[in-house]
């Protein structure tokens, strides 16, 4: 018994990665389409099986969601250089007179750029 148990939960893990990784590559595709291309897709998958209006508003609800994440993409990475930056200026401050001073003080702000960062991202994700 315990190995059908066993044998059922790495079945499950194993189609749930499967499933993430289906969507991840999902949405890559999609970001690399136009709206039009998005448009002609999903209706190519889903057009016989709902109306026109419900088409209509799935294509505009997957375009919006597709255009999202690469702004959330986008904003990811900048605040990532910011970190980044302020970690490599935090660093070079350090070489300085006092380096446990520095050091501290470094790490400090280095510290508060990633939640400063942190924050951006979740606010902007709600948003």
């Amino acid at each position: 018994m315990k190995k059908l148990i066993k044998l059922l939960f790495i079945v499950i893990v194993v189609s749930v990665i499967a499933a993430a990784v289906a969507s991840v590559i999902s949405k890559k595709k999609l970001s690399t389409m136009s709206d039009e291309e998005i448009r002609e897709y999903l209706a190519s998958k889903i057009g016989p099986k709902v109306g026109d209006d419900q088409l209509a508003s799935i294509q505009d609800a997957v375009i919006a969601g597709v255009r999202k994440g690469a702004v959330v993409q986008e904003s990811v990475e900048d605040y990532a250089s910011d970190a980044q930056d302020t970690v490599s200026d935090a660093a070079a401050d350090v070489a300085g007179d006092d380096p446990q001073d520095e050091a501290a003080a470094a790490a400090g702000d280095a510290a508060a750029a990633v939640v400063d960062a942190a924050e951006a991202i979740i606010d902007e994700a709600k948003g």
